[in-house]
């Protein structure tokens, strides 16, 4: 919605532009060099003379993220110029509505070929025998009524007219079978190397023929490829088309949608209003347009300008250059723009009035020809006397800094379109993404809500703009979404659109009223409702806010707005992509190149839009490191919890403005909500750079990754701590401040943790800037961690720790520190880690106040993050094994044999090993290689027992039961000896033991991680079974054995199985042996 602090429902277009400034001299004397006076060498302009949108998103885009080029953004509006270069070009593609459903149209052809069918053949042609012309045929035909045309390309060597001969040629012919004979229907007649015939006719059921036909002095080859189709319209979808792959290279517009609207029935993307072309512009626009080729002049020394005095810049338009810009910092000057020559008229105009400051910049540019002149004149505001005395201005105006040059030609431009090295003075928030335009308010939206899916799957679709509602807003208690109403299709399409995982960014309205709530789209639920500021964050006074309404959902009243974003005032207007309306020239495809300025909170929705499209990008993007932690699915995997993710994101790292913009709020006054969502401005001011730094800086140091297989159970209650400190893409500190666009609003990063316990130190202070001395009190920095994989209801964020930075410890120092704590386990219910399980924790620190000073001053705190974690390990899953061991006996004479069986009788694994327990004494008598015993050899020494492989089981034998049989020799040593318990190891291929795990505190499964050669942490696990065997004594021997439980001379009590085994020991078998049967659950 386009307004004004008058309440203009039409809109605010105006021909010069003025800005607002801090309030108060003191306010203004905190601006003065904010900003050096720099240039890139990778720019022919210093990007701080650009308009201040792109001066925001520049931090963005040098991070890397630009909005995807296979993720479009659309919009619902009065239409979309693509003829304008930010724009354009446009595919080609028209979605339509074909025999009820959702069907595209490629409008750079007219036809398109259905059911095909290729002939082919191959020929070798001899001249005549006598003199003439030779004809040879080389395919025949008869179509059916599915065949309407048919085309064909013959090749042929020697090539035409061999040196020598002169009268070697040859021709297609195409031909028709009629009575008597054969009727040409088409012939190439060039005798070319290619011979092609395209799209001729066919007759249903009549022999066709296609033969070549001329005179040969020499033998030739010909081939021959023809094809049958039926030649239908563009688009009903015979085949598929790609709209990422039709039409040009860089095609911009690569969707349009007419739903036929009182806008017309155009079938290409055109905009009789303007308001939907501008509004796309601020969302993706590519720059295009306005890319600066040259500087002609800069300046940062600042002048005072008396009344009459000026800054005369004169301008000569170079070949490759269409158009003159001028932009300036200062307070109450006029740029203007006019042609070279007697007359000197005026072209282009604007102006910074009483009411602005030197951190927001005056543009103005104008399209221009070659070899065209123009004079830039920098002159003190032209103010009515009277304004001007109320105003203490007195025709007295400042320049501080200017920059004047000229606008490449646009057909040999990317604008700030994946491009680092150029600058554009109006790109869009996301000018890499694609956009599809889609004419008509809310006469789209049941189309959308209905093919959501094909959107989603066909353009990647992830936002779309809505920057329209109802006049007035929803009146105080009034209800909407009643089913079947308009109301209730446009809420009901948004809920659709959500669940295929697209978001929607609607304008929150013009009303003005602070007690109005928002109407359709903007009170849906699923949408981000958006409220237009001032360029120092300030509520625009014509925004409606206040009470939300009822939705369709079953959760009643829903508070309204949700954030705030630039969207301009009176004063100051918002500079975008300008259409051209005449619909006598949208036939043609020439189109407008200038821009121009609305405000509205039609203005902010589409910026909010832009932040998706980047914010989407970052979340299915790799980190710096490689590792994909993308927490969105793709868009044609998304559903609603992807949409409330991305919404989370943007609304969870915008920034309350109480304080910073105390003096800029017009009829409007937000109060602290300390996370909350407050009536006039939701949650904040959008921060593109927080809200991307959420999803792709890691907070907790170096590149390292909190995941499971980081840590193994020898950490647990061991800090893992971080010493990192966080920088910026440039290897800076992280700082928040209050010199916007520059400085950062807030600084935002993520944390992905597996089960524990994680601290998070956030530290802020140290004030620095030109402007600190005026700071009455410390820094106020309010801290939150965010649960990223969980949001709230309908996307508002979920908070799970938060608190204050307390930083008053003294002017001198400034400077304090704050911890929260999250255990993860007690957080997130992660259940049984059947999987690596992590959560990802956005972790946000917002600049709130600083005490004396606003938005506008040269002041910031830098910002800290330190993290440690303490991993909690949860024990095994439960693991049931039921096995039985058996001896020959339970005494033995010296170097007497005891043949022992393993029985697993099942186990809830897939796989494993299985081992026994050895008293070390015992010598195994089994070869390895014996194929009658199960020994594979020792595996380790345990204390006076060894541990001895039995092999391999499979899920089978976890399943049916396995046995496994070796055999020993007593020792020559009296005593009594302890056998087993035997084990299975489960090792970390199994699904159930992945993760971070430990044993239970009881029992005796045990985690081990030296059970192989190589010496690795596995994570491997062993479980035990069968009892322990304490009853093989050894008799006769010559001396007590030194490992042996006891002696025959001593106690000859027997050590019993562990605490956790419940043994049943009953005499079996002839020998007397002992059978040991236990059930260990883990």
């Amino acid at each position: 919605m386009s307004g004004d602090d008058s309440s203009n429902d039409s809109g605010i277009e105006l021909s010069r532009r003025t800005f607002a400034k801090a309030t108060g001299a003191a306010v203004g004397a905190g601006l003065f060099g904010a900003s050096a006076d720099t240039v890139s060498a990778d720019h022919p302009m210093d990007r701080k003379f650009a308009n201040p949108r792109v001066q925001e998103l520049a931090k963005v885009w040098d991070r890397g993220y630009r909005g995807s080029n296979d993720n479009a953004l659309g919009l619902t509006d009065s239409g979309i110029d693509a003829r304008h270069p930010d724009l354009g070009p446009w595919n080609g593609v028209e979605i339509v509505e074909d025999d009820g459903g959702f069907a595209l149209k490629d409008r750079n052809v007219d036809f398109v070929r259905d059911s095909e069918k290729t002939h082919a053949d191959e020929e070798t042609v001899s001249p005549a025998s006598t003199t003439g012309t030779t004809t040879v045929e080389l395919v025949t035909l008869t179509p059916d009524a599915k065949r309407s045309h048919a085309s064909a390309t013959m090749t042929w060597t020697p090539s035409p007219r061999p040196s020598g001969n002169e009268a070697n040629s040859l021709d297609l012919l195409f031909q028709r079978e009629v009575e008597g004979g054969w009727e040409t229907v088409a012939e190439t007649g060039t005798s070319r190397e290619v011979e092609e015939l395209t799209d001729v006719p066919l007759e249903a059921d009549t022999p066709h023929r296609f033969a070549a036909t001329g005179d040969l002095s020499t033998v030739s080859e010909l081939t021959i490829t023809a094809r049958t189709y039926d030649r239908m319209p563009a688009g009903l979808l015979g085949s598929e088309i790609d709209p990422f792959s039709v039409g040009p290279d860089e095609a911009k517009t690569i969707g349009w949608f007419n739903a036929g609207s009182r806008y017309g029935n155009s079938p290409k993307p055109r905009d009789p209003d303007g308001h939907g072309s501008h509004c796309a512009s601020i969302m993706g626009g590519s720059g295009r347009a306005s890319e600066v080729t040259r500087e002609v002049e800069t300046s940062g020394e600042t002048r005072q300008l008396q009344f009459g005095n000026t800054v005369d810049v004169d301008v000569f338009v170079d070949d490759g250059e269409a158009g003159v810009y001028a932009s300036a910092y200062g307070d109450s000057i006029e740029i203007d723009i006019s042609e070279r020559g007697p007359r000197g008229e005026t072209v282009a105009s604007s102006t910074i009035s009483s009411d602005a400051s030197t951190n927001d910049n005056n543009t103005v540019s104008v399209p221009a020809d070659p070899d065209e002149a123009y004079t830039v004149t920098i002159r003190p505001a032209s103010t009515e006397e009277s304004d001007a005395i109320a105003q203490g201005l007195n025709g007295v105006g400042r320049v501080d800094s200017y920059s004047v040059g000229t606008f490449a030609d646009p057909p040999g431009t990317t604008g700030d379109r994946g491009s680092d090295t150029q600058v554009a003075l109006h790109s869009g928030v996301a000018p890499d993404a694609p956009l599809v335009g889609l004419q008509g308010l809310s006469g789209p939206i049941p189309f959308l809500g209905e093919y959501a899916t094909e959107f989603s799957e066909t353009f990647n679709l992830r936002a779309v703009n809505m920057s329209w509602g109802y006049v007035g807003g929803l009146p105080l208690g009034a209800a909407g979404g009643a089913s079947g109403d308009v109301f209730g299709d446009v809420v009901g399409g948004i809920r659709d659109m959500a669940e295929q995982g697209i978001l929607t960014v609607a304008a929150a309205g013009n009303a003005a009223t602070p007690a109005n709530g928002n109407g359709a789209p903007a009170v849906a639920d699923e949408t981000i409702s958006v409220v237009a500021t001032g360029p120092k964050d300030g509520i625009s006074g014509y925004s409606s806010g206040g009470i939300g309404a009822v939705d369709d959902g079953e959760d009643g009243t829903y508070m309204k707005p949700d954030v705030t974003a630039p969207g301009g005032t009176l004063d100051d207007l918002v500079t975008a992509a300008e259409a051209d309306t005449d619909y006598s020239e949208f036939d043609t495809d020439t189109g407008p190149q200038d821009y121009t300025g609305k405000a509205g909170t039609s203005m902010a929705a589409p910026f909010t839009s832009g932040v998706a499209g980047l914010v989407a990008d970052a979340m299915e993007d790799e980190d710096p490191e490689g590792n994909n932690k993308s927490i969105l699915n793709s868009t044609a995997q998304s559903g609603i919890n992807d949409t409330f993710r991305l919404k989370q994101v943007i609304l969870a790292t915008a920034t309350e403005t109480v304080f910073t913009a105390a003096p800029y709020h017009r009829a409007k006054s937000p109060s602290c909500q300390g996370g909350g969502r407050d009536p006039f401005e939701g949650y904040g001011r959008v921060n593109p750079d927080a809200a991307v730094d959420a999803v792709t800086r890691n907070v907790y140091g170096g590149g390292d990754s909190l995941t499971n297989d980081e840590f193994s159970p020898d950490d647990a209650d061991e800090p893992v701590t971080s010493s990192y400190g966080v920088t910026d893409s440039d290897g800076n500190e992280l700082t928040v401040g209050l010199d916007v666009p520059q400085d950062n609003r807030a600084v935002a990063g993520y944390v992905e943790a597996p089960r524990g316990v994680l601290d998070l130190t956030v530290s802020a202070g140290n004030l620095r800037g030109a402007d600190v001395s005026m700071a009455t009190g410390a820094p106020q920095v309010d801290v939150f961690v965010y649960d990223g994989e969980n949001p709230g209801p309908n996307g508002v964020p979920n908070v799970v720790a938060q608190g204050t930075i307390d930083a008053t410890s003294g002017v001198g120092a400034r400077r304090g520190s704050l911890t929260l704590t999250v255990d993860t386990g007690e957080e997130f219910d992660l259940g049984r880690r059947d999987e690596v399980d992590t959560r990802t924790l956005f972790v946000v620190a917002k600049l709130v106040n600083i005490p004396g000073l606003v938005n506008g001053f040269d002041a910031r705190t830098d910002i800290e993050f330190r993290a440690s974690f303490t991993p909690e390990f949860e024990p095994l899953p439960g693991i049931d094994v039921s096995g039985e061991r058996f001896d020959s006996g339970d005494r033995f004479t010296a170097n007497a044999r005891n043949t022992v069986r393993v029985d697993l009788n099942s186990a809830d694994v897939t796989e494993g090993r299985i081992y026994d327990r050895v008293p070390a004494d015992w010598t195994v008598t089994d070869d390895p290689d014996d194929p009658d015993t199960d020994y594979e050899g020792e595996v380790r020494t345990e204390g006076s027992h060894e541990i001895i492989d039995l092999g391999p089981f499979g899920e089978d034998d976890a399943t049916d039961g396995t046995s496994r049989i070796y055999a020993v020799e007593a020792p020559d040593s009296n005593g009594s000896y302890t056998f087993g318990p035997a084990r299975i190891e489960v090792t970390d291929d199994d699904p159930a033991q992945r993760g971070v795990q430990a044993p239970t505190a009881d029992g005796e499964g045990s985690f081990t991680d030296d059970n192989d050669s190589d010496d690795q942490d596995d994570g491997d696990v062993e479980i035990t079974f069968g009892g322990n065997d304490p009853r093989n004594v050894v008799v006769g021997g010559t001396s007590a054995g030194s490992g042996s439980d006891t002696t025959l001379s001593g106690s000859t009590d027997d050590t019993t199985d562990s605490a956790a085994d419940t043994a049943d020991d009953t005499a079996s078998g002839d020998d007397g042996s002992l059978t040991d049967t236990v059930d260990d659950t883990l």
